[in-house]
């Protein structure tokens, strides 16, 4: 997980994007992505959601995301 959330966050920095992953209890976290501009912040939750679902399986872990409002 850890390895998964550092390339997360390296790939965010490439894109210039703002994220936030919290710690919410065993296996839930949150990622929260901070921008002035709802589509550009809905877009880039989207692709930084699946770019964690893609590292975690080539890592051999699984991943799933879910967003809410």
């Amino acid at each position: 997980i850890k390895e998964t959330f550092k390339k997360t966050i390296e790939f965010a920095k490439q894109k210039n994007v703002k994220i936030n992953i919290t710690y919410i209890s065993a296996p839930r976290y949150k990622v929260q992505v901070m921008d002035s501009d709802f589509k550009k912040a809905d877009k880039a939750l989207q692709e930084i959601s699946e770019h964690i679902v893609k590292t975690a399986e080539s890592l051999g872990s699984t991943a799933e995301w879910q967003k809410q409002s």
